[in-house]
């Protein structure tokens, strides 16, 4: 089987950026980002997960409030949980 790869064209900083925007809630900052690339559909999906929440005092130093799926050729973000 030949896979058809497409590379990311959505880094990081513009999927977390992408992912507040679409939470809207001011004061908030992206907590985590990871890209996830799956073939389980029998094509390519890129996507980050980011995680939105408020910074606050704890050891890690932020609270996740909201995690959201960024597609990394798109930039369509959708929300997971909130």
């Amino acid at each position: 089987m030949m896979w058809s790869l497409t590379a990311p064209v959505i880094g990081r900083q513009k999927a977390s950026e992408l992912a507040l925007a679409a939470h809207a809630v001011p004061g908030e900052a992206a907590v985590s980002a990871q890209l996830g690339i799956d073939f389980g559909s029998g094509s390519q999906n890129s996507s980050w997960l980011v995680g939105v929440g408020m910074p606050d005092a704890s050891p890690s130093g932020s609270s996740e409030g909201a995690l959201f799926s960024v597609d990394a050729v798109t930039g369509k973000a959708t929300l997971i949980q909130n």
